[in-house]
């Protein structure tokens, strides 16, 4: 979340910060012994490093080649991949600039007080009236969220559970686990695309005045509307 929310800051592009961070963990897997030269220690400790400490490893990754003449410093494509070099270029000018912007938001990070939740239920509104049978199997698929209940025939109440710490934490926490234990998304590639793709195109229909015609199956746009 740390790391994140840093990157984010510098980039203002959360899309591509993911995908960096995917890229720079495979990098530092296959580049181990390297990592292990600049900490001064052995690949099998720069694994267990970052299995306990991501965020932590990379910053002391970032001050050994901050402290390093430019001209002395290894290839940070071939180190870190490409977009991993466009998350460890602005720790390491951090480290060097000694503005101590990372470290700040590892300790806004750290503070449990620091999370809050911005809201504590979802209204859904239906033009037609709700499926409360598709509506109940939600809660399985889910984090955080209690039983819908349905207030009219086309107004459900979707209320959060007590202590929940908001959508964001769930999905960076499961994003970052699942980076980590190499186990599976809970939102992951597929998930993304049938989700953002019918809202991004029902944006551009609003502002062409025309429909668009999704296929949910081909993952494309289709010239038809879709008979059933």
């Amino acid at each position: 979340l740390a790391l994140s929310s840093f990157m984010i800051s510098k980039t203002g592009q959360p899309g591509e910060t993911g995908t960096a961070f995917e890229r720079l963990g495979n990098y530092a897997e296959r580049n181990l012994p390297q990592l292990g030269k600049l900490l001064g220690t052995d690949a099998e400790d720069v694994r267990k490093r970052l299995k306990e400490d991501y965020v932590g490893t990379f910053q002391e990754i970032g001050e050994a080649l901050a402290a390093m003449p430019v001209s002395e410093r290894p290839d940070m494509v071939k180190l870190f991949g490409l977009e991993g070099k466009k998350i460890m270029d602005p720790i390491i000018a951090d480290i060097e600039a000694g503005t101590g912007e990372l470290q700040d938001a590892i300790g806004k990070a750290m503070d449990p007080s620091d999370v809050k939740v911005g809201w504590d239920k979802v209204v859904l509104h239906t033009i037609k009236d709700a499926d409360l049978r598709a509506i109940e199997e939600l809660p399985a698929i889910g984090q955080g969220i209690d039983q819908a209940k349905a207030e009219t025939a086309n107004k459900v109440v979707f209320q959060t559970e007590n202590g929940y710490k908001g959508g964001h934490y769930d999905h960076f926490n499961n994003f970052f686990k699942a980076i980590r234990t190499k186990s599976q998304l809970t939102a992951d590639v597929m998930f993304a695309v049938q989700s953002a793709a019918p809202a991004l195109l029902s944006y551009k229909s609003y502002q062409s005045g025309l429909p668009v015609y999704w296929d949910s199956e081909k993952l494309k746009i289709s010239k038809n509307r879709k008979r059933r």
